[in-house]
């Protein structure tokens, strides 16, 4: 077949330029995503109720709702959490489980039960977690001028204008928005007049419903027409209500005659700022299938029109998530760049011939292409797991090309070249397409590891796959032609000096075997010293320029007090950060994981050094010390894609503490004497955040003494309380909420009640202090429950055994309660527990795999018995140079791995061949070792060399790439050297009773 290739050329170059026209038809099509499209198993409910405290929106609602939802078919665990006025129900699937499917039948449950919840209750919400969910950036935006717009029409003005106009971006799903301000139309009634004419606040209040009804709308027939009829009394702004008459005490009033009505502005709960700029933050979620390059330019046109359109107003790009996939990208060209160059140059050293670099810079872009279009037949996306796969794959396209060129050479020697090409191919393709599934076999098996982990590794591993598949089709069907048409026959030349002095080396290795073998071995087995000592993380430490500042004061602050130490922090912290974004109070966004209070902040800092960050946490812990003791924050790296998907448990250990007596958990007063014990043995214990509530009692026995109707003083309350809504402006695209008040502002509590009175049953003015008491006290921030029912959870950043054993105890000292533990250091475990089997599955498939090769159960174990070398060799260059064991070093040990295990299976072939010639054992060993040391040098020196520069640049790329070019640099030294030294010796070690 590969004779029949070479003799036609022209057949079948015009047969590889068409494979690649339409590869590259199709590849254009291939979507460009941050991630692959993964379908995360949690579906959250949100629950919404700003009339309820936490307490009685735990046990009217949320606890109903999460009974209910237990029921769910495949659910792994349920958690909520509840504050004033929201819940959150988190429900964990069993991983595979159509999430699209537990959707429904999530909300059909919660129809079920919408009939046994408040009548005023606003159904929850159902959110299914997507990768998607991840907003791709935030835009901040700003005006210039804050004279210039209301708080109002430029929240109106980003409502309708610039979030419309990025939703008609195709490749934008959603923007959410926050720090947007709404308008309402409050009516304060003129008390003396209503005093007057006897009319009360629930008279106005109706006479203003029942004027704003809507009938719908109405058929009539006229002959052989009909016409839709709409029948309304529709109040649409502020005129209409000022002009609206009023039959009160069967008197008529224009409602301007009784009460003055103003345009004014909501009640603000949460603001955004961009430094010291009031302005609003909209967070850009993308479609799925998205393509990230095509979505990025068309944003950019989009601002440059905005920026021309309204220079009054700034936008800002910030937390651009896309910016990694661009890294990934860039990673890829850096690999193929200096891979292809640094072969080309060895390739031109060894042979003083530049048209085999021309052999090189030919077939690796061809099996890239190929590649690719493997992307598009598998429906695999451009995404930074792909591309991971990808560069590994462009790293053994490279290598596998190198051997065969070499021994395309070697082979010239011997035969004419057309003969050569084809002999020198066939003689190592074998070997080749050996250690390709051996690769293959490493990653293959990690889509069986179960959750997100499996998920991820399935495009990683079919990318590698596809990559190597296609470079032993380039190598095998393409190369060899290219070479016989490029290539000049040459004549029979001598031993180089590195073919000699290695003859020696070999030599002398095979009379000293009995002596190094036992050394090689035991500096091999030594790899596990370096990896108990070597810090170990999930991802490489990266140099951040962003963290997020969390904020909970402590304390009942007003919003506008809360953005008052925003400011003054900033002021403190100035010197070191280039700007600062900050979340005020409670997020307007529609999509919330983490549901913020009224009391608390989130500050996004972008420093001007990442050493500032030093300087900063030493001037915030000093600030708050002096100033704000009772308040706590964390300052942690601003969270990117990889942090939200792979860190869902923000502590390594929760423990959950439970009454055993009771449903409600006690209030901290009743359970301070066992949180005491457990601090006195746990430092790290803090004491859970509380809340004081003010709460309102009413006196039953003086409300019947006075004659009053309760339902007249809750409604007088709520006037009071500015929280007295009747109605609703029905405008074109908003509904605008009139509200009865007496005061535009909001008053003093005690103020308001010493004055207040309420009008009871006989038509008399009674004070509301009579029957109304104020009482202050504490209570949790946040209502916390998990499957068994309420608990009080305390998180550990690092698992413990003792810490575990310990608070065992210390509960069992109080009977009343009971603890049960969570948290990440459990699914790790899990997952440690499932890489063990999957290990071992890949440890039968590499030794099934060159069993089949070798026709032997011996060689496999030589292969095996080099590795521990390289992999020593790369934990201790990531150990000296401050490096941690992640997920990018281990692809690094494998790509080194991959390496070692090619030139073993080469050098081990080439020595199987010698034999069944006739060769004895020693000349074998000799020979095979001497025609395979150049390709095993080249192949090492090309790819070491590859890696050097990225030790020496800087940014997020060369951060991410570092360890595994420290990984694979550091094993290929002592792998190469293994494979060089070990191979020979353990051959003749293992055949010794053959004839040398």
């Amino acid at each position: 077949m590969l004779q029949f290739l070479i003799q036609r050329p022209i057949g079948a170059i015009m047969s590889t330029i068409a494979i690649v026209v339409v590869s590259l038809v199709f590849v254009r099509d291939i979507p460009v995503a941050l991630l692959p499209d993964i379908p995360i198993p949690n579906i959250t409910v949100q629950i919404s109720a700003p009339q309820l405290d936490s307490r009685t929106l735990e046990s009217t609602v949320v606890r109903s709702i999460r009974q209910q939802l237990m029921q769910v078919n495949d659910l792994k665990d349920i958690s909520s959490r509840t504050r004033n006025g929201s819940a959150i129900i988190e429900l964990q699937l069993d991983f595979g489980v159509n999430t699209d499917l537990s959707s429904i039948e999530i909300n059909e449950k919660m129809d079920q039960i919408m009939h046994l919840l408040p009548d005023e209750l606003e159904r929850p919400r159902v959110i299914k977690s997507n990768i998607s969910d991840i907003p791709v950036f935030y835009v901040d935006i700003f005006p210039r001028d804050n004279e210039q717009f209301s708080d109002v029409d430029f929240s109106n003005f980003i409502k309708r204008t610039v979030r419309k106009r990025l939703e008609q971006i195709p490749q934008i799903a959603f923007v959410d928005m926050h720090g947007f301000a709404e308008a309402e139309v409050v009516v304060i009634p003129n008390r003396e007049i209503m005093t007057a004419f006897n009319i009360d606040d629930q008279q106005l209040r109706s006479a203003i419903v029942n004027a704003n009804i809507q009938l719908g709308n109405i058929i009539l027939k006229d002959g052989a027409y009909q016409y839709n009829v709409e029948l309304s009394s529709k109040l649409v702004n502020k005129s209409d209500i000022e002009e609206l008459f009023v039959n009160i005490n069967d008197r008529v009033y224009q409602l301007k005659d009784i009460a003055t009505v103003y345009n004014s502005q909501k009640q603000r709960r949460g603001a955004f700022y961009f430094d010291r700029h009031e302005g609003i933050s909209l967070a850009v979620r993308r479609k799925s299938d998205a393509n990230n390059y095509e979505l990025r330019s068309a944003i950019d046109t989009l601002f440059k029109d905005l920026a021309l359109q309204h220079p009054e107003i700034e936008f800002h790009l910030s937390n651009d998530q896309s910016n990694i996939l661009e890294v990934s990208i860039e990673n890829l060209r850096t690999s193929l760049l200096y891979g292809l160059g640094f072969a080309a140059i060895i390739m031109f050293v060894f042979f003083r011939d530049w048209r085999l670099p021309l052999l090189i810079i030919i077939s690796i872009p061809l099996g890239l292409v190929l590649t690719l279009f493997g992307f598009y037949l598998f429906d695999i996306s451009i995404n930074i797991i792909s591309l991971a796969g990808l560069i590994l794959g462009v790293g053994l396209m490279i290598d596998n090309a190198i051997i065969i060129i070499e021994n395309i050479k070697q082979k010239n020697h011997e035969m004419e070249l057309s003969l050569a090409c084809s002999e020198g191919t066939n003689e190592v393709i074998r070997p080749l397409v050996s250690s390709a599934l051996t690769t293959s076999s490493v990653f293959l098996p990690m889509i069986l590891l179960s959750g997100l982990a499996g998920v991820l590794f399935y495009d990683q591993a079919i990318s590698i796959a596809l990559a190597l598949t296609c470079s032993i089709l380039v190598s095998y069907f393409i190369l060899p032609v290219f070479a016989n048409l490029m290539l000049n026959s040459n004549r029979p030349g001598g031993k180089s000096i590195v073919h000699r002095g290695h003859a020696h080396l070999i030599k002398w290795l095979l009379r000293y075997r009995s002596i190094l073998i036992p050394i090689f071995l035991l500096l091999g087995f030594g790899c596990f010293f370096p990896f108990r000592s070597i810090q170990k993380s999930a991802f490489p430490e990266m140099t951040r320029m962003d963290y997020t500042l969390s904020i909970d004061w402590n304390e009942q602050l007003s919003l506008e007090e809360n953005n008052d130490r925003y400011l003054h922090l900033k002021d403190h912290i100035a010197p070191w950060i280039q700007k600062a974004t900050c979340y005020l109070g409670e997020l307007q966004f529609f999509l919330v994981e983490e549901p913020q209070h009224m009391n608390e902040s989130e500050v996004i800092l972008s420093l001007n050094d990442a050493s500032d960050i030093v300087h900063i946490r030493e001037n915030i812990e000093s600030l708050f010390h002096r100033l704000y003791p009772d308040a706590s924050y964390g300052i942690v790296p601003l969270s990117n894609v990889f942090d939200r998907i792979f860190n869902q448990d923000k502590y390594d250990l929760f423990a959950h503490l439970q009454s055993t007596s009771q449903v409600n958990f006690p209030k901290f007063e009743e359970v301070e004497t066992l949180f005491s014990a457990l601090q006195s043995n746990y430092d790290e214990i803090k004491v859970p955040p509380l809340d004081r509530y003010l709460g309102i009692r009413i006196n039953q026995e003086n409300l019947i003494r006075y004659n009053i109707d309760y339902n007249m003083l809750i409604n007088r309350l709520k006037f009071l309380l500015r929280n007295n809504e009747v109605s609703q402006l029905r405008g074109n695209d908003e509904f605008i909420p009139i509200q009865i008040s007496n005061s535009l502002e909001m008053n003093d509590i005690g103020s308001l009640m010493e004055s207040a009175q309420v009008l009871n049953r006989d038509r008399m003015m009674i004070p509301i202090q009579a029957f109304v008491d104020l009482a202050v006290f504490q209570d949790y921030k946040d209502i916390t429950s998990i499957r068994s029912g309420e608990c009080l959870t305390i998180p550990f950043d690092k698992y413990d055994e003792e810490v575990v054993n310990g608070i065992r105890e210390v509960v069992k000292d109080h009977p009343e309660y009971s603890v049960q533990f969570s948290g990440a250091y459990f699914s790790q475990l899990a997952l440690q527990n499932e890489m063990k089997l999957v290990g071992g599955v890949v440890f039968l498939l590499l030794f099934l795999i060159l069993a089949a090769q070798f026709e032997s159960f011996i060689q496999p174990f030589i292969v095996a018995l080099t590795l521990p070398v390289g992999i020593l060799g790369a934990l201790l260059a990531l150990h000296l140079t401050g490096q941690s064991l992640n997920i990018v070093a281990i692809i690094g040990i494998i790509i080194m791995s991959g390496i070692d295990v090619n030139d073993a299976i080469l050098k081990i072939d080439i020595i199987n061949n010698n034999i069944k010639s006739g060769m004895s054992l020693n000349q074998a060993i000799i020979d095979g070792s001497e025609r395979r040391i150049r390709p095993i040098l080249m192949t090492s020196v090309t790819t070491i060399l590859a890696m050097i520069p990225i030790l020496f640049s800087t940014g997020l790329g060369a951060e991410l790439q570092r360890p595994l070019a420290v990984a694979v640099i550091g094993g290929l030294i002592f792998g190469t050297m293994a494979s060089i030294v070990m191979v020979p010796m353990l051959y003749r070690f293992f055949y010794r009773g053959e004839s040398a």
